[in-house]
């Protein structure tokens, strides 16, 4: 029998059986395993239940893989699984991730150490970040990024953690692909099943930096083979996180404000648009920003 956190895993899925088989291969290699991996599936058809069927005939001893399903959204999909789910940790995977060995270990041991119960939520250390732009600090001039990795900005905008580090860093946002929080988090604060997928885990774990300590660990490491299936293209991408900034800043959490989130829209756009003379991604960003904020105005107002 392997060792045991007692903890619950939810791993939410959409029409990524191939996805869903290698980061299950991943979780059943940890040395040590949640207690319970629930698979949120709302899949078209049956291939990715009948991926947890399988893997559940050679599970590792003393932890449980189940499947449950649900209605499409991943909001709403992790909150299913929080209400089928019991244990004082609650950890979050998405399929398009993969482990390294001691990701639960790590886990365990940092919500151990927080003998005062302060830490609500911690976040893996993503070892294949794309490098910092190299004009993040024009950027952070103009208030688009910040020298503080894992800040949340006033305009709404988040800074990404991006070179793995030695110690555990406070955070006001946890990227959602890999994370566990308090069970009695989840009392105040739930996933958004009114948003779409981009940004929403932003959304979430900020409200949640207002009442705990949230830390990103350097010794729970993940990849992100990120995924194609389900995901719109950038311009698209871009357009939905504009979207789900205006929502957090429209609810006035910590230091947003809405007046601050149109400074960050138009200093985004015209950022895009200059650079993108010579940036083909840049071009993407600034037409999905564009889009966004038309989106917006016609169905938000200025307000």
């Amino acid at each position: 029998m392997v060792s045991l956190l007692d903890a619950d895993l939810i791993v939410c899925t959409r029409n990524r059986p191939a996805e869903l088989t290698r980061v299950l291969h991943s979780i059943a290699e940890q040395t040590t395993l949640p207690a319970r991996v629930l698979v949120v599936d709302s899949s078209d058809a049956n291939a990715s239940a009948a991926v947890v069927e399988q893997r559940s005939a050679v599970w590792p001893a003393g932890s449980q893989l189940e499947l449950r399903r649900s209605d499409p959204g991943l909001p709403h999909q992790r909150n299913v699984g929080i209400d089928a789910t019991t244990r004082p940790i609650v950890c979050f995977l998405d399929d398009d991730v993969v482990l390294e060995p001691d990701y639960f270990l790590a886990i365990g041991a940092a919500f151990a150490a927080d003998r005062e119960g302060r830490v609500g939520g911690v976040g893996a250390t993503i070892v294949d970040q794309p490098v910092r732009p190299r004009l993040w600090r024009v950027d952070a001039m103009i208030g688009l990024d910040s020298q503080h990795e894992g800040a949340v900005l006033r305009t709404g905008r988040n800074v990404r953690v991006y070179a793995p580090r030695p110690e555990p860093l406070d955070a006001e946002w946890l990227a959602g692909l890999a994370t566990a929080y308090r069970r009695e988090v989840f009392v105040t604060h739930r996933p958004n099943e009114a948003l779409i997928v981009e940004g929403e885990d932003v959304e979430f774990s900020y409200r949640v930096a207002q009442d705990w300590r949230l830390v990103v660990l350097p010794h729970a490491r993940v990849r992100h083979v990120e995924s194609a299936t389900n995901r719109p293209d950038r311009v698209e991408v871009a357009a939905r996180e504009l979207w789900v900034r205006h929502l957090r800043c429209s609810q006035r959490v910590g230091r947003l404000r809405l007046r601050w989130f149109w400074y960050g829209a138009a200093a985004q756009l015209m950022r895009a648009a200059a650079t993108g003379l010579v940036s083909t991604e840049q071009r993407s960003i600034a037409r999905g920003t564009a889009r966004g904020a038309l989106r917006i105005v016609r169905k938000r107002g200025f307000g």
